[in-house]
């Protein structure tokens, strides 16, 4: 018997937040894995969707560069919030610098140069721009998470997910000026307001019962529903350029990791960025 559409996305959607929340809760080398998974799922997905007319063994090959960004960038991190000498460590943290600061990424070089002279005449800016953003798009900020613990990555995906969520019942009920209409059609301002009031009170709530500082209600928080609010538009502006609906169908019933992960690819960052800049202490 087949299964109507609600509960192929009831039940797809238990199983991938499930699966979200037992490898935070878990931690360590668990969060690390899925982590990857992500980035292997979501730039094999990037690729496919981007260059549709390149062989599936060679956008397999362009995964390999985000792979290894990820991995120094959720190195460095670690190492850097680490801040305790072990075996090995001062020879990390020079490689880790050399990566990021000095001639590191050269090893790009070999598929980037492959990516151009293997591209069509028409198509070679594009294949370089797609490449480039596969890097600062999926797999740097994923590189971010991968060591934050289990307060903080519960902390982003449920106001993130109460972000979109309040936005939506907050449009459907008072909803009447578009954002941007050519883009999204369904986004609204009073959505947009209804979902910042939404994130902070979910923010403060949270705050309260994690005993965090009252800087995640009051800049985190607004934060994280703006940034989500432009990458959700950021993947949908994507995907209508490309003329498709859905980033992939691994999801039954809501699409790809992409679409998933569209609104945390920006949170992430602007998150991080945050945190550093306003030195906010989130229990390392």
């Amino acid at each position: 018997m087949a299964l109507n559409n609600f509960t192929q996305r009831l039940l797809a959607g238990s199983v991938y937040v499930g699966l979200l929340a037992t490898a935070t809760w878990l931690g360590g080398v668990w969060f690390m894995l899925l982590c990857l998974l992500l980035v292997i799922l979501c730039l094999q997905e990037w690729f496919r969707l981007a260059m549709p007319d390149r062989a599936a063994w060679f956008r397999w090959l362009l995964v390999l560069p985000g792979i290894a960004h990820f991995a120094v960038e959720a190195l460095s991190e670690w190492v850097y919030m680490e801040q305790t000498a072990f075996p090995g460590s001062a020879q990390l943290q020079a490689f880790l610098l050399f990566w990021e600061y000095g001639p590191g990424p050269i090893i790009y070089l070999p598929v980037f140069m492959l990516l151009l002279f293997s591209a069509k005449t028409t198509d070679l800016m594009r294949d370089a721009g797609v490449f480039a953003m596969s890097l600062f798009y999926i797999a740097w900020p994923l590189g971010l998470l991968a060591d934050w613990n289990e307060v903080l990555v519960f902390f982003v995906f449920i106001l993130t997910w109460s972000s979109d969520t309040f936005a939506y019942l907050a449009g459907k009920a008072f909803g009447r000026h578009k954002i941007f209409p050519r883009v999204s059609p369904g986004k609204t301002w009073e959505g947009f307001a209804g979902g910042l009031v939404g994130t902070v009170l979910v923010a403060w709530v949270y705050a309260h019962f994690r005993d965090l500082d009252m800087r995640f209600v009051w800049i985190i928080a607004p934060a994280v529903h703006l940034a989500g609010t432009l990458g959700d538009l950021t993947e949908s502006l994507i995907k209508r350029n490309l003329g498709v609906k859905d980033s992939g169908t691994l999801i039954p019933g809501h699409g790809g990791i992409l679409d998933r992960l569209d609104a945390m690819l920006f949170v992430i960052p602007v998150t991080w960025f945050l945190l550093h800049y306003f030195q906010i202490p989130y229990l390392p």
